[in-house]
């Protein structure tokens, strides 16, 4: 799956921009230049004016219709708009790629020229330019340039976009940083090498890169951001120069330094031993993996972060540690084949969409400390047979979306039991248990002594329920205390057992 363009970014730029031009005809002209191309055939170009105080008027770019045959283009310099002072059509500059720009008709496009006037352009606006090979910039341009048909900053030290259908890429010796999203989507990258003297990988800069199979990342690299190399789905090896003072790799896996951090598995790894001395993993540090089936998480984890397993369609069975306290928003998301999952009774938190789509997950219990079941957690999970959800879960958003077979298991009168009967879902209902009533009859006699002894000497083996009914003392343990104390309640030595029981 290709990566979703950011609309919400979008939007927002494309308000601000109505907002800067007001309202009415005298502070934005909107219009279309028609012409011919090098082997005339029909091109247009969509566009904006807006008022400015420097050249009365500023053309903003908001489309260009090709005739489908073109494999170059030039954006034009100037373009004509109405002139309230003379009454005429005049030429003013195009300083602005709107970020919705629409470039339609370009299947063959292979470079296009960026003026020296535009000072301002998105790199979304490149996004449908599947066939593209070169942006060139002028070399007046007083914002940006370009080298080997990559896109810079005009001191060549922040990498913007890198042309989709690019098959190698050679980087400006002066980069520094390779910003967010520069490589995205393209799909004819298979190596790549990050050279000395880059010092920071923005947000996903590599994601979606469909054949890329092998990084290499140099020893000047001290900052990689989050998501990196997400649904990259034939990557093999991350490798990085041992001279790194920030990171490191083991098996291909890209970890911090110290392996504090697991930062990102490849796509390709079925199988992947985290060590011991992993205490954290990145964003989305295992998504989009679909050969991977099961993972043990180590015991100093407490956070499963956002999207950290997001997509991985072959995992079956995650091992989470005690001490996990969080599991954050989509952390399972799209994960169908996972069964097993077992919720510590550490996790206090869950954050949006972490089961969404787990569609062979068919039972789950939530954590005595849990308050919220929030938006999403557990949508479109179409085999969930039972959720078992405690007195302390009070507030229930649209957490069971799809889950048409659901049955909750709740106290009666708790606010789970309250929102089943909202929502008609059917109910089972907790039977409180008797402590030290080990065979369920409803009283406590001498042979559920007798079945402690047994559960001692390992004649019996207790469920969790079962086992927290026998612990009479609540030391922990189950032991020969517990069948005395139950002796000394039946023959009314005692009168109830220690408080907390």
């Amino acid at each position: 799956m290709k990566r979703q363009r950011r609309y919400g970014k979008r939007i927002l730029m494309a308000l601000a921009a109505v907002c800067v031009a007001g309202v009415g005809f005298s502070a934005r002209h909107v219009a279309a230049a028609e012409g011919t191309d090098a082997s005339g055939s029909s091109i247009s170009f969509s566009y904006e004016a807006l008022n400015s105080s420097e050249t009365g008027k500023e053309i903003v770019l908001t489309g260009y219709a090709g005739s489908g045959q073109e494999t170059s283009l030039v954006v034009p310099e100037k373009l004509e708009a109405y002139s309230e002072v003379s009454g005429r059509l005049e030429e003013y500059p195009v300083v602005k790629i709107d970020p919705n720009c629409s470039f339609t008709g370009c299947d063959h496009l292979q470079t296009i020229e960026i003026p020296e006037t535009v000072k301002e352009m998105e790199i979304w606006c490149f996004d449908d330019l599947t066939s593209l090979q070169a942006i060139n910039v002028s070399p007046k341009n007083p914002v940006y340039s370009s080298e080997d048909g990559i896109l810079y900053n005009k001191e060549k030290t922040r990498l913007l976009r890198c042309p989709q259908s690019k098959t190698e890429c050679r980087f400006a010796d002066s980069v520094k940083v390779i910003g967010a999203y520069s490589f995205s989507n393209c799909d004819q990258l298979k190596k790549v090498e990050i050279p000395s003297g880059v010092a920071t990988l923005e947000d996903e800069a590599f994601s979606h890169c469909d054949n890329l199979t092998e990084v290499a990342i140099s020893e000047s690299v001290t900052s990689i951001a989050n998501g990196m190399f997400y649904q990259c789905p034939a990557m093999t090896d991350i490798r990085v120069n041992e001279k790194n003072p920030a990171y490191c790799s083991v098996d291909g896996v890209l970890y911090t330094k110290d392996k504090s951090k697991l930062v990102r598995c490849p796509s390709t790894k079925a199988e992947c031993q985290i060590p011991d001395s992993v205490t954290s993993l990145g964003d989305s540090a295992f998504a989009g993996n679909k050969l991977l089936t099961a993972v043990d998480i180590p015991d100093g984890v407490t956070i499963i972060p956002y999207q950290s397993f997001r997509g991985c369609s072959g995992l079956k069975r995650v091992g989470l540690p005690d001490g996990v306290t969080s599991i954050g928003s989509g952390a399972f998301l799209d994960c169908s084949s996972l069964t097993e999952l077992n919720i510590p009774e550490s996790v206090t938190e869950f954050k949006n969409d972490v089961f969404m789509g787990c569609s062979s997950l068919t039972k789950v219990k939530i954590p005595d400390g849990v308050t919220t079941l929030p938006q999403c957690l557990f949508e479109r999970c179409v085999n969930l047979k039972t959720a078992e959800i405690p007195d302390s879960v009070t507030v229930f958003e649209d957490c069971f979306y799809g889950c048409d077979n659901l049955e909750i298991v709740c106290h009666k009168g708790s606010a789970a039991y309250t929102y089943a009967l909202e929502k008609n879902i059917p109910i089972r209902i907790i039977e409180e248990t008797l402590q030290g009533d080990i065979d369920g009859n409803g009283i406590v006699n001498s042979s559920d002594a007798l079945s402690i002894l047994k559960i001692v000497v390992k004649l019996q083996e207790p469920d969790q329920q079962l086992f927290a009914v026998a612990d009479v003392d609540k030391s922990g343990d189950v032991d020969s205390t517990d069948a005395l104390m139950v002796l000394k309640f039946v023959v009314k030595l005692i009168d109830s057992f220690p408080a907390g029981a």
